[in-house]
């Protein structure tokens, strides 16, 4: 069902929404805003069915962020990571002996 309303206010208020998830910082929520304005599927759903598959999104995204940032900040600078090389030095304050308790998962070979 296509909305009622103008094709200007349609256009105005997409510009509205883009301005405040710029401004509050959730543009993967607008992302997945734009992306449901597209498919004639959730053209007929519930706001809650709409709004759920955002939010949702944003989580997403600023998790995806959140590993990338700390994987770089962390100075790894590969993706599978090896107990084997971590320092034990006394200003990390880690302790050799937890180290050894932990359990390695089996590595995994990638395709």
């Amino acid at each position: 069902m296509k909305s009622k309303q103008p094709i200007e206010m349609q256009s105005t208020q997409t510009q509205q929404i883009a301005t405040l998830c710029h401004d509050l910082k959730i543009p993967a929520f607008f992302q997945a805003y734009v992306e449901q304005n597209k498919s004639p599927e959730f053209a007929d759903k519930a706001f809650s069915d709409r709004l759920l598959p955002m939010l949702l999104a944003e989580r997403q995204s600023r998790a995806a962020k959140r590993i990338a940032r700390n994987t770089k900040e962390s100075g790894i600078n590969d993706a599978l990571p090896d107990l084997s090389r971590i320092t034990y030095e006394s200003s990390r304050g880690l302790k050799k002996s937890v180290g050894r308790t932990l359990k390695v998962p089996p590595k995994r070979t990638l395709i």
